[in-house]
């Protein structure tokens, strides 16, 4: 029976990292698809130069090449990992610098006069090579059909680039759910939960380190150095002198909690404890920022939250983000209305 089937790929994450998943309904026989997917002439002409050593079979060594590229690429360390013809094709991505690296999986079922392809790439890290490379799948597969009858798919950037802006999307609604607030007797306190794909050790550095504070959210002292009792402030570069706040709680690669430096002209309440944990999670983390105050919070701390974690992946590699204040503003006026109906 034919199956109605979404031509977008789909990006979630999973406990190893992130995952790109398609499904595709092709035009053709399920034998001249396996074909396209496993005969190194036919990979060619839908995606790139593919070896594999001594043949397609389970346990061979999969080499990838891209002569266009300047200088050309070439991976070798890659392996087959499951080969049920005409219906399951798997292998590792050949990159000796990713390990263990990300792994392509090709699923085909029969479909009436076609067939269905579920075609995923599993383990991927990072925001840019997630984006970037559900985008250049989507146009390697849709050469996919054409190679089954020898007909050659070219991809050029000027496609993918055309297709970035809505996987990125994809992306960010995944990355960024919004922070919740819950209310009590005593004030109010605001979560949010992000799962990063970098180790504890990096985005715990991104949360302690000066330098590294500055990436992601502003220039921060810390003074007499990383303890309790410390004192912690940040300058915004509003021109707005703050009094310290104090590290109240620190347990290496686990949990960093502060009070915080506030102005004397603070918009609404003043924060304050703001409390970062982290867990591991698969190759990457779980971060939970809580934030607590008296009263009730401002939409401009929950905005102001929301904006700045999106640079928190970045700092964890030392990429700085700068604050965008269009996404702030956006930001705000969606909370202020979630607030009002509170």
């Amino acid at each position: 029976m034919t199956t109605d089937i979404a031509h977008n790929g789909v990006i979630r994450q999973t406990d190893d990292g992130y995952e790109i998943r398609f499904v595709r309904r092709l035009r053709k026989p399920i034998e001249k698809v396996w074909a396209a997917l496993t005969v190194p002439e036919r990979i060619a002409d839908w995606f790139t130069e593919m070896r594999f050593i001594p043949e397609p079979q389970l346990g061979a060594r999969v080499e990838l090449q891209f002569p266009e590229d300047d200088p050309p690429i070439v991976m070798a360390n890659g392996e087959v990992i499951a080969f049920e013809p005409p219906r399951l094709f798997a292998w590792t991505w050949p990159d000796a610098d990713h390990p263990p690296g990300s792994v392509v999986r090709c699923e085909l079922a029969p479909d009436g006069d076609g067939c269905i392809l579920t075609f995923t790439e599993s383990n991927r890290r990072g925001a840019h090579q997630l984006v970037w490379g559900a985008a250049g799948w989507h146009i390697f597969l849709d050469g996919l059909e054409g190679a089954t009858e020898g007909v050659a798919n070219r991809w050029t950037m000027q496609r993918e680039l055309a297709l970035r802006p809505s996987y990125q999307a994809q992306f960010d609604a995944l990355m960024a759910p919004d922070g919740e607030v819950r209310l009590n007797s005593d004030g109010y306190e605001i979560v949010f939960v992000r799962r990063l794909s970098k180790p504890v050790e990096k985005v715990w550095a991104a949360l302690t380190v000066p330098e590294r504070i500055a990436d992601w959210l502003a220039p921060a002292t810390i003074d007499p150095d990383l303890r309790v009792g410390a004192r912690f402030n940040l300058d915004f570069g509003d021109g707005k002198h703050r009094t310290a706040g104090e590290i109240v709680a620190l347990q290496p690669g686990r949990l960093f909690a502060w009070t915080w430096p506030a102005s004397a002209d603070e918009r609404g309440a003043v924060p304050t404890v703001v409390r970062f944990e982290l867990a591991p999670a698969g190759q990457g983390c779980k971060l939970t920022l809580t934030s607590r105050g008296p009263g009730l919070p401002h939409p401009g701390e929950l905005a102001g939250w929301h904006t700045h974690l999106e640079g928190l992946e970045g700092a964890a590699d030392g990429v700085r983000t700068p604050l965008n204040l269009e996404h702030e503003a956006v930001h705000e006026r969606r909370y202020e209305a979630a607030l009002a109906s509170l």
